[in-house]
């Protein structure tokens, strides 16, 4: 007999003496205390009897199943301990007792998530209501809009139809996209209701702007200018078409377009307007006006700036005695003169505004605007729903510019539309 063989054979007596059932090795998990047992078998069932109250009261299928497998473990181990079979009957109660933990576990979770898709699904609805309304009220026409709202009811039928079919979890991801595209809509319409009302003054204002380079055209008989007018004509055209298509931000870019050409053509037609000395000096007070809102409007503005701009001022005075006199020569210099002054002022002024100020200035006009609005809607005196829709243009137009990046320009529209803004809390207050 060789040493493999052996070996081979003591290894079999080994494993029998192992499995022989006096063997001690055999025999120590049977050594569990039946009482400690009993007592196990016991608290499991004070657990699952819990477990079946939670359970009962929540719709989560999977709660259902670990309860009723918790249940089959508990009736083996019953049977084990009848049996004697302690060990048995401890190591079956104890996984009972966990799949009972689990349901219970499982329930409340599911409880939870209905609980949150009910609620969630409540306010997405009551947003898609408010955005209806909103959008009936202000008549903005935006497909994007549209799209996203009924996507966003089509989420939540199937949210509807998932939660009655107990796949809660489902439900619950389907209310939550409902709700991510309801508030894509709602941020959406409110910045296409911002540029609708932008369009709106715009489209007014470069409408009489285009009749006054029209009159100037004609007098000056600039063929240049004259080209440039008509294609400034052209770009309103297009931006009338697509804002009554809804079509926001394309008109927004056609009338900045027509702007910029009807701001060309009045320049061309200026230069040539040099037999009218008093229109150039009324725009060269417009001028002064738009500087000293600009530069009185930033609070850190350079000493510089206000030095520039009081000799702009006597320069102007200045060129009006000239006027008066006869001198239009002189006038006219000293009126370049000034101009040349302001402009300088304000970009001196421009150059000392950091953005971080703009930005705190639209925002405070923004916040007190929200403090105004509860107000005016309760106030019955006269002019103060003129005056709110005044200084709600003026934030526009601070917006504009901020996002524009004319700091200076945003602070001045901000300051006016607060001061607007207390106006109206002071008669309402009456």
């Amino acid at each position: 007999m060789n040493k493999k063989t052996t070996y081979i054979i003591m290894a079999a007596l080994l494993i029998a003496a192992v499995l022989q059932p006096g063997n001690a090795i055999a025999q120590v998990n049977d050594q569990i205390d039946p009482d400690k047992t009993r007592y196990a078998i016991e608290r499991t069932d004070e657990i699952i009897a819990s477990a079946v109250e939670i359970v009962r009261d929540t719709r989560s299928q999977k709660a259902r199943t670990a309860l009723e497998y918790s249940m089959q473990l508990q009736n083996k181990a019953k049977i084990s301990a009848g049996r004697d079979n302690n060990s048995m009957a401890y190591q079956l109660t104890m996984q009972a007792r966990d799949e009972a933990w689990h349901s219970i576990n499982l329930a409340r979770t599911a409880a939870r998530q209905e609980e949150v898709t009910k609620r969630l699904a409540e306010h997405t609805g009551e947003k898609l209501v408010m955005l209806r309304a909103r959008i009936a009220e202000s008549g903005v026409r935006d497909e994007r809009v549209f799209r996203l709202m009924i996507e966003s009811q089509s989420l939540l039928e199937k949210a509807r139809i998932n939660y009655q079919q107990l796949r809660s979890e489902l439900a619950l991801r389907l209310t939550e996209g409902a709700f991510r595209l309801a508030k894509q809509a709602e941020d959406r319409f409110r910045r296409s209701l911002n540029l609708m009302e932008m369009c709106q003054r715009r489209l007014a204002l470069l409408e009489r702007l285009s009749e006054r380079a029209q009159a100037h055209v004609e007098e000056s008989g600039n063929d240049r200018a004259e080209n440039q007018l008509r294609r400034a004509k052209e770009q309103l055209a297009r931006a009338r078409n697509v804002f009554t298509a809804g079509r926001y931000e394309s008109c927004r870019m056609n009338l900045e377009n027509a702007e910029r050409m009807l701001r060309a053509t009045m320049r061309n037609t200026a230069r040539n307007r040099t037999g009218n000395p008093e229109n150039m000096m009324a725009e060269a007070r417009r001028l002064q006006q738009r500087a000293e809102e600009m530069i009185g409007a930033h609070e850190g503005a350079p000493e510089s700036a206000y030095m520039m701009l009081e000799q702009a001022r006597r320069m102007l005075d200045r060129a009006e005695a000239e006027l008066t006199e006869g001198n239009s020569a002189e006038a006219l210099r000293l009126m370049e003169e000034a101009r040349r002054m302001l402009r300088s002022a304000v970009e001196k002024t421009r150059s000392d505004i950091p953005p971080e100020q703009a930005a705190d200035e639209v925002e405070r006009a923004a916040e007190l605007g929200e403090m105004v609005r509860a107000t005016v809607e309760q106030c019955e005196a006269e002019g103060a729903r003129n005056l709110y829709e005044r200084a709600n243009e003026h934030m526009v137009r601070a917006k504009e510019n901020l996002d524009n990046g004319q700091h200076d320009r945003a602070i001045a529209e901000a300051r006016i539309a607060r001061n607007l803004f207390n106006r109206i809390r002071e008669i309402c207050a009456r």
